[in-house]
């Protein structure tokens, strides 16, 4: 099959479709949708940028799982579904970066690895929150801002804490 002549190699890269939404996915946020169905004014790019290539998708995992291990040890949680929010947190952040200008300048900068924790930890606040209601009094709200929530001051909440689990305070 001979490609159109107008057309030049790296369109049909252009063309790969944007992650999929699931129905595990948290409620009320919805995943970024193809630029071209923007209003004019609203779009950074005229339509997807190519996807990750593999050292961008393996930074993307790392950081997934680096930011739902934090999220793990600060909620103790036993049963945590680590998988479903790495997953869904790779599918987010390969989403906007095909999508939003500043996001893909800043996924591909210098700090790159940075940028990754900071963008997925305040995804993982959002949706966190959203779906489970406890959360409000496990997570540092520093979170929300990129922060990881281990190095967020251990006295966080501590007497609202003690008060419902019964101890001085």
């Amino acid at each position: 099959m001979v490609a159109h002549p107008g057309k030049s190699p790296s369109s049909k890269a252009r063309e790969t479709p944007l992650p999929p939404s699931r129905p595990t996915d948290p409620p009320g946020l919805p995943m970024p949708t193809d630029p071209r169905t923007r209003p004019v004014y609203r779009r950074s790019f005229p339509r997807p940028q190519p996807p990750f290539d593999d050292f961008q998708a393996t930074l993307c995992w790392n950081a997934a799982e680096a930011v739902v291990d934090e999220v793990q040890a600060v909620t103790r949680e036993r049963r945590f579904a680590r998988q479903r929010w790495m997953d869904w947190l790779c599918r987010r952040t390969e989403a906007y970066f095909r999508t939003s200008r500043r996001i893909r300048t800043r996924l591909t900068g210098p700090h790159d690895r940075h940028w990754f924790r900071v963008y997925q930890r305040h995804w993982l606040h959002t949706a966190l929150l959203r779906t489970r209601g406890r959360y409000h009094q496990l997570l540092p709200p520093e979170m929300w801002g990129g922060h990881s929530p281990l190095d967020c001051p251990p006295t966080f909440d501590v007497a609202r804490r003690q008060r419902v689990r019964g101890g001085k305070g």
